[in-house]
């Protein structure tokens, strides 16, 4: 496999590279003009000039799609063995089947499968259920809720997910894109206890595969360097801004990310903005009624079940987020919708961004999908993330996402280290 990162050693901690590098442009043309002047950072020389080399692979993928920018950092997902082998978290449940009705059935039929599924969770933070002859989303949510009694909406969301079912949502996700490893909503000050997954169509040859990165060994791998420590003693800054579903109405959306009325479900700026600071967030308006986020954080999270301080930032808050992201990927890097910070404001150098994904590269572990198939995790523990896919005629992949509910941020606490 191609590792276009730079590497971790595994002996002495990597000092980070390019640590002598001056500072250059503002953040760019439209944060410039519309973020308060304390919100903005400086982007590195290197970062905003560099022109990595990619991996064949993604370029025989990529090549269909036009970008000004290339792409800084393209996700391995996995290097080396998965980090949680298939037998802790894969139940396979060929032997419930129902063999007239050649399906598994509701949860409440198989009491000993529902036990499994949540000491399998209990003890890895993961759960698949495989073979299940389960055809539809209504079929497989009730397994999910196995594990997520209470599912939750998707309000505050960044992503545009529509509703597939009762307590299902879409991806929100266009195939084509590279989705960096990410907790979800991890930018809010409430993120949900755990995913469910339910695959009601599939594509062969492993196209659609979505990798899980065990967050207890992407925390050990990333305090043995200098950016952990640097996160540690300076926290992160999120930024986000939404834009106006009106001054779009008739227009060509081919650019953008997601409006304020979709993500906060309503017409009304007071009561969006009302929701954003229930969340946590610091809220400006801009021209246009661009709505502008700040969430500040330690960028870890204390998880009571290790007892340790985990990270809960990644990569993917960065506007890499958007590096293979139709339309979106068009717009010059300080453009686009989303930024990460240091707590101080200074920004990530592109060294940094690529040590920060290797490491949840290394703790990576692929989920394969077939139909039928229903996987929930922990959202606390495990960072999710894809390759973009290609879809011939007469394919679909289609995941629900049944999300669970909300736990409230206390970020790292004193002595739960593990550095």
């Amino acid at each position: 496999m191609f590792a276009y990162f730079v590497r971790v050693p595994s002996t002495a901690p990597p000092k980070l590279l390019g640590s002598s590098m001056g500072i250059g442009s503002m953040l760019g043309r439209r944060i410039s003009q519309t973020v308060p002047q304390r919100w903005r950072s400086s982007l590195s020389e290197a970062r905003a000039s560099a022109a990595p080399t990619l991996p064949a692979s993604f370029l025989g993928f990529h090549h269909r799609f036009s970008s000004k920018y290339p792409p800084e950092v393209i996700p391995q997902f996995q290097i080396g063995e998965p980090a949680v082998a298939a037998e802790r978290f894969v139940i396979d449940c060929s032997a419930f089947v129902n063999t007239n009705s050649q399906s598994l059935g509701s949860p409440v039929e198989h009491p000993e499968v529902v036990e499994k599924m949540k000491t399998t969770f209990d003890a890895t933070g993961l759960v698949q259920l495989k073979n299940t002859g389960l055809r539809t989303l209504k079929e497989m949510e009730p397994w999910a809720r196995v594990i997520i009694p209470e599912p939750q909406t998707y309000e505050g969301g960044a992503n545009a997910r529509q509703l597939l079912e009762q307590n299902v949502y879409d991806a929100g996700a266009p195939s084509q894109a590279w989705l960096h490893y990410h907790y979800e909503m991890a930018y809010l000050q409430q993120s949900p206890v755990s995913l469910g997954f339910c695959c009601s169509s599939a594509l062969s040859g492993g196209r659609g595969r979505t990798y899980v990165s065990d967050g207890l060994q992407a925390t050990q791998l990333l305090m043995r360097t200098d950016l952990g420590q640097k996160m540690k003693t300076k926290g992160v800054c999120r930024v986000r801004t939404l834009t106006d579903a009106e001054k779009y109405s008739g227009k060509n959306e081919h650019a953008v990310y997601n409006h304020w009325q979709q993500s906060y479900m309503t017409d009304s700026a007071e009561e969006a903005e009302a929701r954003a600071r229930e969340q946590g967030l610091e809220v400006e308006w801009g021209p246009g009624r661009l709505m502008m986020t700040r969430f500040s954080t330690s960028g870890f999270e204390y998880f009571p079940k290790l007892d340790a301080n985990l990270l809960y930032i990644n990569p993917g808050d960065d506007h890499i987020w958007f590096d293979t992201w139709p339309g979106v990927q068009d717009l010059a890097p300080a453009d686009r919708p989303i930024a990460l910070l240091f707590g101080d404001g200074t920004s990530f150098s592109l060294e940094e961004i690529k040590l920060f994904a290797e490491v949840f590269d290394r703790a990576g572990t692929p989920i394969e999908w077939e139909v039928g198939d229903v996987t929930v995790l922990c959202n606390h523990r495990f960072a999710h993330g894809r390759p973009g896919y290609a879809v011939g005629e007469g394919e679909e992949r289609t995941l629900g996402v049944v999300i669970g509910p909300m736990f409230a941020h206390v970020g790292a606490l004193e002595g739960k280290w593990l550095d």
